[in-house]
């Protein structure tokens, strides 16, 4: 009460105000009621009590609040509003050695309520922050776009909403930033921090409310894959071939099969699948891919070749007279110019380098032969 020096304006508060008279506008205060406490006063004072600057969205600065012990009304109503403060008192430093401030006076400055924001649409994740900060804080995820819809929060004549778009939550709005007036939803397509605060008249403006809009591309949803096999039907001396995915949890009508034999890719336009066929005279190459209904894209393309070796090899063996001209040497046929190696699938195979087995070779001119290969 003897103190009649004005005190210094200033926007924050740091050592070099060290046994400084200052007064700080616009703060947030964040504390309790120390006789609440069931612990003494002096070992709860300390640290317990803190202003941020910029309404709540700067520093933060330690409150001594126990030892002078400005008046005024913190309550319940207080924490469930959206109001901040006029703070003046002595900028000291702490016995730790951090910068606080011990006020004489504190003045409870009438706010707007806060703007409430509400996202539509493609939302991957989103999380309220609005008990933590007596604010409408939001981080939200979204895939392609999402739309934001801003409203008043409070009773009273209706507030004009502002709104800022910065690129991140570390890009501050810049004193002279020209705000949009809020008139209707607006799109988001793009990751951004969206600054939002509302003016009613006789009002200072509200606690700022801030949205984190991240895009988020989502992994494709691709469908899974294919085997395909065959078996051989001597009576009927034909190639039949079986589709399955390969993830055999697959439920019966989650998914469909589309094929093709004649070379070309398959799409799901292409014939689908509904139990063993047979492969044409000719063989061929069967192409396929599986479709699941919860998934948005076709998997990868299976692939499986068949060549059908000639008819009437089947029981030759190793001893005819043309055999005589096929040999093993060192895990490859030797036959004559022309001639033709297929495996015991019926697929065709180069002459070198052969896995063990058993192999048929065509010889130009001649029945086929077979040969083990060690």
């Amino acid at each position: 009460e003897d103190i009649s020096a004005e005190p210094d304006e200033v926007t924050t508060i740091t050592t070099a105000n060290a046994r400084r008279y200052v007064r700080i506008n616009g703060v947030s205060l964040e504390g309790f009621k120390m006789q609440n406490q069931t612990h003494g006063a002096d070992t709860q004072a300390a640290g317990q009590w803190i202003l941020r600057t910029d309404k709540g969205d700067g520093e933060s600065i330690r409150v001594n609040h126990d030892i002078l012990k400005p008046t005024f009304d913190w309550n319940a109503a207080d924490t469930a509003k959206a109001v901040y403060y006029n703070v003046i008192g002595f900028a000291m430093i702490s016995d730790d050695g951090e910068i606080e401030i011990w006020p004489t006076e504190v003045e409870k400055v009438s706010v707007t309520n806060p703007v409430k924001a509400e996202i539509s649409g493609n939302i991957i994740s989103k999380r309220d922050y609005y008990a933590a900060t007596r604010s409408y804080d939001m981080d939200v995820e979204f895939y392609p776009y999402t739309t934001v819809t801003l409203t008043p929060t409070g009773a009273g004549a209706m507030p004009t909403i502002y709104y800022w778009i910065s690129r991140n939550d570390k890009e501050k709005v810049p004193a002279t930033a020209m705000w949009n007036v809020y008139q209707q939803p607006f799109a988001v397509t793009k990751s951004c921090r969206i600054h939002v605060m509302a003016i009613r008249p006789g009002f200072e403006e509200s606690v700022h409310t801030h949205l984190d809009m991240t895009l988020v591309e989502p992994e494709p949803q691709i469908s899974g894959s294919l085997t395909i096999s065959h078996r051989f039907d001597e009576e009927n001396n034909k190639y039949f071939i079986t589709i399955e995915p390969d993830d055999k949890s697959l439920a019966e009508g989650t998914y469909t099969i589309h094929y093709t034999t004649d070379g070309s890719a398959p799409t799901l336009n292409s014939t689908v699948y509904h139990g063993e066929f047979p492969m044409p005279k000719e063989g061929g190459i069967i192409l396929a891919i599986l479709k699941e209904a919860a998934k948005e894209y076709p998997g990868a393309v299976a692939q499986h070749n068949i060549s059908y070796i000639p008819s009437g090899i089947d029981g030759i063996d190793s001893d005819r007279d043309d055999s005589a001209a096929v040999s093993v040497e060192n895990g490859s046929i030797i036959a004559p110019e022309g001639s033709e190696v297929y495996d015991i699938n019926g697929r065709r195979v180069a002459s070198t380098a052969l896995r063990p087995g058993i192999y048929i070779v065509r010889v130009p001119g001649a029945k086929a032969v077979k040969v083990k290969v060690d």
